[in-house]
């Protein structure tokens, strides 16, 4: 469950960037996951590890994975040798003690919850491979940011919900392969976007919906009647239908 620090950043960032905040960020874990990878948890002997789905971690069966808490274990391993052990022995008594260390944390943490492979993060929880952020929870693979909650590949960003393969974002929610970009919505591969929704492959943009510029009134209506849909959704089911992929 996650901690009163990350809960109060998730009801600031949600209500700077959907209009209003919504407590309890656990309820809508799946779908601020919904279009990541994802792990697998898995219990070890000094807790709960998290297990990447990427590289060689999908391999490994659970009776093989380790946290750094076990490190001693690891390194203690002992085998008997004998006068002239061969290596089909060797291999069968390592094949029941040897163990594969999954976590990884660096530099200065601060109550970070539920994460693994990550350096310098403060208020984190249910990350993976985050490093010197602050304020993130459900997010994977995401570096240099503040505020971000269901991002994936995000850089350098701040107060987005979300956002996949972008950088320098601000209060954007459900942003693919974007930069520079500022309070949008639904866009993908744009660049320098100002208050616009449903863009794709556009550049320079400010109020503008579907790549026309309508204007701040007609923009602003428009945004208003989405992010009601988007919160009845949330409050109602715990996941909102829209997403940058399927609108």
């Amino acid at each position: 469950m996650a901690g009163k620090k990350v809960e109060e950043a998730w009801r600031n960032a949600f209500g700077i960037v959907l209009g209003e905040p919504l407590a309890g960020i656990d309820r809508y874990g799946k779908w601020l996951f919904s279009n990541m990878p994802g792990w697998r948890e898995v219990k070890t002997k000094s807790g709960q590890a998290i297990v990447p789905c990427y590289a060689v971690f999908p391999s490994l069966p659970d009776s093989k994975v380790a946290l750094m808490k076990d490190v001693a274990d690891v390194g203690g391993i002992s085998l008997d040798i004998g006068d002239a052990p061969s290596a089909e022995s060797l291999a069968r008594q390592m094949g029941n003690k040897g163990r594969f260390i999954v976590d990884l944390a660096e530099g200065e943490n601060f109550d970070v919850e539920k994460c693994s492979i990550y350096k310098n993060l403060s208020v984190a929880h249910m990350c993976l491979d985050c490093f010197y952020s602050k304020c993130l929870s459900y997010s994977w693979f995401c570096d240099y940011n503040d505020h971000i909650f269901g991002c994936q590949f995000t850089f350098s960003s701040q107060f987005c919900i979300k956002c996949y393969h972008s950088s320098s974002l601000s209060r954007c929610f459900e942003c693919d392969s974007c930069s520079k970009c500022s309070d949008s919505y639904f866009c993908h591969d744009c660049e320098n976007l100002s208050d616009c929704l449903f863009c794709f492959n556009a550049n320079n943009l400010r109020h503008a919906v579907a790549n026309v510029v309508v204007g701040k009134e007609k923009f602003e209506a428009l945004k208003k009647g989405l992010l009601a849909r988007i919160v009845r959704e949330l409050r109602e089911n715990g996941s909102a239908s829209l997403s940058i992929y399927n609108f």
